[in-house]
């Protein structure tokens, strides 16, 4: 990798461990391949990254997402999970991360949370410095039961990278490895809860959970230890990464 920039990963999240078995996992044909204990695969993703004009804003915002446009959204006809996360760098910044069955299911909920924030009150004043969705290519999570992780996932470590492609950079080629490699050493690690990538015009969304912040702290050095073995030239020309935690999340199989 090169032209990396990365915000600064503080704060604590639950504690926890876990068992972890196969994933489920989205080919680069993008069909669904379903494996047996593990959360349901939806087909389609929306990331974004919104602020308030200050700290208290953004914490008063949450509950009222929660009463108001979470239970419209899990409603939607081919829902599949919601999760609202702080910014551990930026305490004006939350993330959303949606997934749908597909399309226009992504196209509904996204109408839904567009009329949500167009009738706010006028104190929040909401700016959006990425919104990014598109079908799932990868999609792994722990069989571990939802009993023995944090409820709703209260407290858990968040991570979104939003990494531009180089030119020329065949991704199907990350893809097909990162399937092979990548997705079987995350499952190896204590704490792993999700994985989940898709593509944007000219770059691609990587999410990752994990129970704690420390399980993300070890899945990260893991992570650039997988790019160093597998990677001799860069596949991106810039990273930017948001760090977060989970205030709460409601995923189809794992809460």
């Amino acid at each position: 990798m090169s032209g990396t920039t990365r915000r600064t990963f503080i704060g604590s999240a639950a504690t926890g461990g876990a068992l972890l078995l196969a994933p489920n996992l989205v080919t680069a044909s993008q069909q669904t391949t379903p494996v047996s204990g593990a959360a349901a695969s939806p087909g389609y993703a929306t990331a974004r990254v919104r602020t308030q004009p200050t700290a208290e804003l953004n914490q008063a915002i949450f509950p009222d997402v929660m009463a108001r446009l979470l239970p419209k959204t899990t409603k939607l006809p081919g829902f599949h999970g919601y999760t609202f996360v702080f910014d551990n760098d930026d305490p004006t910044a939350a993330i959303t991360f949606t997934t749908m069955a597909d399309e226009d299911a992504a196209r509904a909920s996204g109408q839904l949370a567009q009329d949500y924030v167009a009738q706010l009150d006028p104190r929040f004043v909401t700016e959006t410095p990425l919104s990014a969705e598109n079908r799932i290519r990868m999609w792994a999570t722990t069989s571990t039961p939802a009993s023995e992780l944090p409820p709703f996932l209260h407290g858990a470590a968040f991570t979104l990278r939003d990494q531009t492609t180089t030119p020329g950079y065949d991704i199907n080629d990350l893809v097909a490895i990162a399937q092979e490699t990548l997705i079987p050493l995350f499952l190896d690690l204590p704490g792993f809860v999700l994985y989940c990538w898709f593509e944007r015009p000219e770059g691609r969304i990587a999410i990752n959970i994990w129970e704690t912040a420390e399980d993300m702290a070890a899945g990260d050095e893991a992570l650039a230890a997988w790019r160093e073995e597998y990677f001799a030239g860069p596949t991106s020309s810039e990273t930017v990464t948001w760090h977060g935690t989970i205030g709460y999340s409601t995923i189809t199989g794992l809460t």
